[in-house]
């Protein structure tokens, strides 16, 4: 009877196509240095990767346009709930992550959700669109010789993106860290009052509101960290940062640096979970509001107002969610999670350093054309050290040719620098006269190692004038 769990497992269609639009629509992640270094502004990006951004055509990759890129990546927010996908969007902070998926007399039955979003290319059923799998799709959309392939790729890519979103904005909702797998069959017996469904229905209240920013301290110690071995890769951290095991008396508040798993699970109830098989949020943590119908919560993290509906029955303290909960609830969790998902494109779209220097002569008769040496100048504006890999060199807005392939071991993060090739260190490359770059679109496309992650895909683009 599991597969019936569907309709309100998680938050809404409706929902997750607003958090992850507003999330690709957030300007800067960090502050500081590291902000600069990671420039996650999607007009930038989007222009970096030759997006028509106007409607004017232009672009080394101009039938790819902005507005694709937004439902393509609000599309992947809805697909991911699609059958049986949804029964891997639970993840319990206080259970190793071998366990900590959804779970059935406490027998783990699927991995959880951050096991589910590193699975190996392939590897997942109902549609392959793992972090693994967007790598996979992110380069053939750089390399791939025909413009209406990378088109083709370019949507997986942006899709698995939107899915993988779709994942850290469900680890805000209480239930999908909390175990709580009996909220489904509730929606097929036609009764919707639930969390979800009442955020869906109101979100006009709390899409607009300010989002929990990062700091670079926080973003250095998110990814600074690898995962647990199951799920390596430190995106993992912003759901959980492994900070709050079962027993201890939870201290996180909206300020902590926390997985958003870990935050929602201690400080916020689930229908089927009030006070009662966790121990946090405890009753000993809340006090009566006056009117004596609600609890708020005052202690051990997060202080919320309308916390749990409570009423005396024949001596009897009892306890629901009800709107005004929902309310309080979703003031707090829906800018999270939108905060939270914004950090898998940041930390996605890492920048690559790529320069050429093509020496050129210019008459009346002739016009421009490259004479002498040229040069390639590669470096690493991350804060992350290049450990290996291989850069590929490409040339073409249209039909796209591979001309020359170039090792790359170690390259630490660079220092910037005002002159060119403004970094340094950087890597070198002779390209004899340049005249293949000569006049043309060339992108560079690096594939391997950067800081945690094995097997990263970072592109670099410029269009080869010349220099006399």
């Amino acid at each position: 009877h599991i597969m019936a769990y569907q309709p309100a497992i998680a938050w809404e269609t409706g929902t997750h196509e607003l958090m992850n639009i507003r999330a690709i629509r957030v300007q800067e992640i960090g502050e500081g240095q590291l902000s600069h270094r990671y420039p996650f502004q999607p007009a930038s990006l989007f222009w970096e990767l030759g997006f028509d951004m106007n409607g004017n055509g232009e672009g080394w990759n101009a039938f790819v346009t902005r507005e694709m890129v937004e439902r393509w990546i609000k599309e992947g927010g809805v697909s991911e709930d699609q059958s049986p996908r949804f029964l891997n969007h639970f993840h319990d902070p206080l259970l190793p992550w071998d366990r900590a998926g959804l779970r059935i007399v406490d027998i783990p039955l699927f991995p959880s959700s951050v096991v589910w979003a590193q699975l190996d290319r392939g590897m997942q059923y109902g549609g392959a669109s793992s972090w693994h799998d967007a790598r996979e799709y992110y380069y053939r959309a750089l390399t791939d010789a025909s413009p209406a392939a990378r088109l083709q790729w370019f949507e997986k890519s942006f899709r698995a993106l939107g899915q993988i979103m779709h994942l850290v904005e469900d680890a805000a909702v209480p239930d999908h860290v909390r175990n709580d797998i009996l909220h489904g069959p509730k929606a097929l017996l036609g009764i919707r009052d639930t969390f979800e469904q009442w955020t869906d229905e109101h979100l006009a209240a709390f899409g607009d509101l300010p989002l929990p920013g990062f700091s670079d301290l926080d973003l250095q110690r998110i990814f600074g960290e690898p995962g647990d071995p199951q799920a390596p890769l430190p995106i993992s951290r912003i759901i959980d940062m492994n900070l709050i095991q079962r027993g201890e008396r939870p201290e996180i508040t909206g300020t902590t640096l926390a997985g958003i798993a870990e935050y929602s699970n201690s400080n916020f109830l689930s229908a089927d979970t009030i006070f009662q098989i966790y121990e946090h949020p405890a009753l000993e943590s809340t006090e009566p509001m006056e009117g004596g119908n609600y609890l708020r919560k005052v202690k051990a993290g997060e202080r919320i107002e309308y916390f749990v509906k409570s009423r005396s029955l024949d001596q009897e303290m009892t306890f629901t969610l009800d709107p005004k909960c929902y309310h309080d609830y979703a003031r707090l969790l829906v800018p999270k999670a939108i905060a939270s998902a914004s950090l898998i494109p940041y930390y996605f779209f890492r920048p690559f350093g790529f320069s050429a220097l093509i020496s050129c002569s210019c008459d009346e008769d002739r016009g421009c054309f490259a004479t002498g040496a040229g040069a390639l100048y590669v470096y690493n504006p991350t804060t992350e050290p290049i450990r290996g890999g291989q850069l590929e060199i490409y040339t073409g807005a249209g039909q796209r040719r591979l001309v020359m392939t170039i090792p790359i071991g170690y390259l630490p993060p660079c220092i910037p620098q005002d002159d060119f090739p403004h970094c340094n260190p950087f890597l070198a490359v002779g390209v004899g006269t340049g005249s293949e770059f000569w006049g043309e679109d060339v992108i560079a496309v690096f594939r391997g190692t950067l800081g945690r992650e094995r097997d990263a895909v970072l592109m670099g683009h410029q269009y080869v004038g010349c220099v006399n």
